[in-house]
């Protein structure tokens, strides 16, 4: 990750994507990142995450979504294997 650039951060599965900027990556074991929440709800918070959660950077977000919504409609659309 580059620093001060933007990333969508996503807290759980079923959240959509609110854009943050990566400030810097931790140290030790459990590497975390500290990121800055661009949203006005979040006042500019900077808080320590697990990488993971920044997931595109985000001038990609929006393709995300589309590729999200894309798999969603095929996987609804599928019909599982039955065990025999």
């Amino acid at each position: 990750m580059i620093e001060v650039e933007k990333y969508g951060y996503k807290q759980g599965a079923k959240g959509d994507f609110v854009p943050v900027e990566f400030i810097r990556r931790g140290r030790g074991k459990q590497t975390r990142v500290l990121i800055r929440h661009l949203t006005e709800e979040m006042d500019s918070l900077e808080e320590w995450v697990p990488p993971g959660r920044l997931q595109v950077p985000w001038a990609d977000v929006d393709q995300r979504r589309l590729d999200k919504a894309k798999w969603r409609k095929l996987t609804a659309d599928s019909r599982p294997i039955s065990e025999a």
